[in-house]
């Protein structure tokens, strides 16, 4: 269609139409991780605080460096029920939101139940009711924690082991 408008046109147009033809690939090209590290590695397309970060920075970076994995929830298997359960500082959390009650009898059953056949045996609506009853919640920590590893599924083993552990021994 350019050309048809003349040939000064098109070699006027053909800028843009560069651009748009290429425009694709410089992006794919552009966006490579090894482009930006390389990149990276001669100084190019960095801000400042990348190459001299200030201080708070590199005693942030320190602070984390020295911490213990074994403290820290983000460690793989560390989330959603078994951090709630196991996790001293999660389950301290969870449970000073709930009411507490007596250990009766039902809240026992429940207890046992879990401790034996695992994390994943509660179906959703006994699961809720253990996760909503301080109780019951209080009663697995403590039980996850003080009982000898043969009388838990292998499970909570694994996830007080993890806490026993720091994360990054192994």
């Amino acid at each position: 269609m350019a050309w048809r408008v003349g040939p000064n046109f098109v070699n006027w147009f053909s800028p843009i139409l560069l651009g748009m033809v290429l425009s694709p690939l410089w992006s794919v090209w552009t966006s490579r991780a090894a482009l930006g590290k390389l990149l990276r590695g001669w100084g190019i397309l960095v801000t400042p605080e990348e190459l001299k970060p200030p201080r708070v920075a590199r005693e942030a970076a320190a602070a984390a460096a020295t911490r213990d994995r074994a403290l820290v929830t983000d460690a793989p298997g560390r989330s959603g029920v078994l951090a709630a359960v196991v996790d001293p500082y999660v389950n301290g959390v969870h449970v000073s939101l709930l009411e507490l009650g007596e250990l009766d009898e039902s809240r026992q059953r429940l207890i046992e139940r879990w401790l034996a056949e695992g994390p994943a045996a509660l179906d959703r609506p006994a699961l809720m009711e253990a996760l909503n009853d301080g109780t019951v919640m209080l009663q697995m920590h403590r039980s996850v924690w003080m009982r000898p590893a043969d009388a838990l599924h292998p499970r909570w083993r694994e996830a007080v082991a993890s806490y026993r552990v720091p994360a990054d021994a192994g």
